[in-house]
C-alpha cells in the first residue's frame, strides 16, 4: 500500500468506533463469521484493562 493510499484508509475509518472496526477485522480474518456476544464483550474489557493501565500510568 502506497503511503497516499495508506492515509486516505485512515481517514476513511477514523470515525468508525473501536467495537465496530474489530467486528470488520473478525469478519475478514475467519472467512465471513461474526464475532459472537463472548468474544466482543472479551475484546471491549481487555480494551478498558488497558485504558485503565495507560491512566494509571501518567503521560510519557
Amino acid at each position: 500500500m502506497l503511503p497516499e493510499e495508506s492515509m486516505h484508509h485512515y481517514e476513511e475509518r477514523k470515525d468508525v468506533p473501536i467495537d465496530e472496526l474489530f467486528r470488520q477485522f473478525y469478519v475478514k480474518r475467519t472467512g465471513g463469521a461474526e464475532p459472537e456476544q463472548e468474544v466482543m464483550q472479551l475484546f471491549l474489557s481487555l480494551l478498558d484493562d488497558e485504558s485503565t493501565e495507560h491512566r494509571k500510568a501518567g503521560p510519557s
